[in-house]
C-alpha cells in the first residue's frame, strides 16, 4: 500500500479500469467495504486529503488520519457525497 496512493488502491481493489469509475455511485458499497479493512495509518495524510478532495470537491486540511477515515466511512455509508459539507462540520 505504501507504494500506491489511496485513490489508486481503491480503484484497484474495487476493480475499476479507470480512476473516474470510483465516482460511480454503484461503487459506494464496495468502497465502504474496502475502507472498513484499511488501517488509517496505511496511507499518508496527503493521500487521505487528496482522496477526500477528489470525491467531495472540497479542499480542507485534516491532519488526523483517523478523522479522515471516519469522514470517508460516513460519506460512503450515507451513500451521498453531496452531503459532505454538512457531514464534515458535524464530525469536526
Amino acid at each position: 500500500m505504501a507504494d500506491q496512493g489511496l485513490l489508486d488502491f481503491l480503484a484497484e481493489k474495487s476493480r475499476c479500469a479507470y480512476l473516474s469509475e470510483l465516482r460511480d455511485r454503484q461503487k459506494d458499497r464496495e468502497i465502504s467495504r474496502i475502507l472498513n479493512k484499511i488501517d488509517a495509518e496505511s496511507f499518508s495524510t496527503k493521500d487521505w486529503q487528496d482522496a477526500l478532495e477528489y470525491f467531495t470537491y472540497v479542499k480542507k486540511e485534516i491532519q488526523d488520519k483517523k478523522v479522515q477515515k471516519r469522514i470517508w466511512k460516513n460519506i460512503f455509508q450515507e451513500n451521498t457525497v453531496n452531503n459532505f459539507t454538512k457531514l464534515y462540520f458535524c464530525i469536526i
